[in-house]
């Protein structure tokens, strides 16, 4: 009788534990999925004179990751009070691994001038959207970009763009 009881407490524990541990792998995989891609070089323009193609790599620029197409969607607006450029962008990121998704983002970016950072540039990108990443099946996310460009030379750009991008 007494085995039968000790049977059934350490039968019990095994399920508790397997249950809390089932938890643990649900819970992590309902994370955000963060991804940071870079890419830079000097690129002109595709026939349309709206989009850059290039490859994108991890954050560290040393391994390919894939193709992606960079397209400015709107008409450049100049702020003449403190010279920024905005326009929105839609870039697709064409993973090179068959089993990943191809991402689309858009943003709204900001082009600040900056004569502090360095020879090779002369202005500072950025933009952020919440919801500016749409995937398949209906999956969201948001998009940060940060990055540095030398547009002295239109419609030629040189250019170290980073990307963050956080899949819901």
């Amino acid at each position: 009788m007494l085995s039968l009881k000790l049977l059934i407490v350490v039968f019990t524990f095994c399920v508790a534990l397997s249950c809390v541990a089932a938890s643990k792998k649900t819970k992590k995989s309902n994370r955000p999925r963060r991804l940071r891609f870079r890419t830079f070089g000097t690129g002109s323009p595709d026939e349309s004179g709206f989009c850059y193609r290039n490859v994108y790599y991890d954050r560290r620029g040393k391994n390919e990751l894939g193709d992606y197409l960079d397209c400015v969607t709107s008409a450049p607006v100049f702020n003449p009070v403190d010279f920024t450029t905005t326009f929105n962008v839609t870039t697709t990121f064409a993973s090179f691994d068959p089993d990943e998704d191809t991402i689309v983002t858009s943003c709204f970016v900001t082009v600040t001038p900056d004569a502090d950072i360095g020879p090779e540039f002369n202005a500072r990108e950025a933009c952020k959207n919440r919801n500016g990443v749409l995937l398949p099946e209906g999956r969201r996310g948001s998009v940060r970009l940060n990055g540095l460009v030398n547009n002295t030379l239109l419609p030629q750009l040189t250019f170290d763009l980073r990307w963050t991008i956080k899949i819901r």
